[in-house]
Order: C-alpha cells, then structure tokens, then sequence
C-alpha cells in the first residue's frame, strides 16, 4: 500500500521505514520501487531503528536494492521498540557511529520517544545531526508532563538546542 501511494502521489520526499519496506517482497520488487522514487525525483528518508537497520540498508545499497540520487536521507528513531518506548540518549553516540561506518556520509535526522526526547535530540544536534520534534512520536516533556500541543514540544527543544537548558 505505502509503495502505490508513493507512486500515485508522487510526492517531493517520503520516510520509509527500511525493515518494513524490506520484509515481504523479493531485492527486484523493492529495487524497482526505489528506481521509481529515484526517477520521479521523490526523495526517500530511510527510517532505521537500531544497527541492525543500519546494516541491512548498507547490505540493501550494495546489493543495488535502494538506489539514491545525492547524499543518502536516514532518520535514526530512538525508543520505538524498548520497554515502554523509553528513548536514551546514550543508545545515540554508538548508532551514529555504526550509521557513518556502514553508509559513509549521510544526511541524517533523530526522532525519539518519551520523556528523553528533547535530551536525545540535543545530543543528535550537537552530533551534527537533524532533528524532528514532537508528536507524531512524543508528548512527554522532560519532567513526564504531557505537552499542551507541538508547539510547546518543538519549543522547549529549541530552548535546550540554545542552551537555555533549565526551560525544559
């Protein structure tokens, strides 16, 4: 379904979460799909939850499966499969590490669930990374409040990313 409406609306850019685009079809199904992406000119963010994501787009991009016009799009996104979706900023450093080893230079991005979230996307800044806030993943302020609206999430992230920590 996510493959025919990416065909049919053809849009400027799309997140495909890389273990779920992967998983059902045979390299040929999925490669023509990049192909088309490719050629369209949609631009594809890969999401990738945890190093073994990494290693399969890696594996996926030798293999010739996804193919990519430029600098390669990745959205690294923490928290989505631990207890509780509970994100760590300290799970960052070693998956960022492990992105640059196995994909070399990549235009990449965090996004992070729980009350961690502005936390992780700090450390994701300061790594040189993007970062996405909010509520498509979170509504939990630092203090485990809940969030009035994204406005109040993406502020108090822009308020840590300007060193005015204690606004959190």
């Amino acid at each position: 379904q996510q493959r025919a409406l990416v065909d049919d609306l053809r849009p400027d850019a799309v997140s495909i979460a890389h273990r779920e685009i992967t998983a059902t079809d045979p390299d040929d199904v999925t490669a023509a799909f990049f192909a088309r992406c490719r050629d369209a000119g949609v631009g594809v963010q890969h999401i990738l939850y945890d190093a073994d994501d990494v290693d399969a787009l890696a594996r996926s991009l030798d293999r010739g499966v996804v193919v990519s016009e430029g600098r390669l799009m990745t959205l690294l996104v923490l928290g989505r499969y631990s207890a509780g979706q509970v994100s760590d900023p300290a799970d960052l450093v070693p998956l960022v590490e492990r992105m640059h080893t196995a994909l070399g230079s990549v235009d990449w991005a965090v996004c992070a669930f729980g009350a961690a979230e502005t936390d992780c996307l700090a450390t994701a800044h300061g790594l040189g990374g993007k970062v996405r806030v909010g509520f498509e993943n979170n509504r939990l302020n630092a203090d485990g409040s809940i969030a009035a609206n994204n406005a109040e999430r993406v502020s108090r992230v822009i308020a840590a990313l300007s060193g005015a920590r204690g606004n959190r």
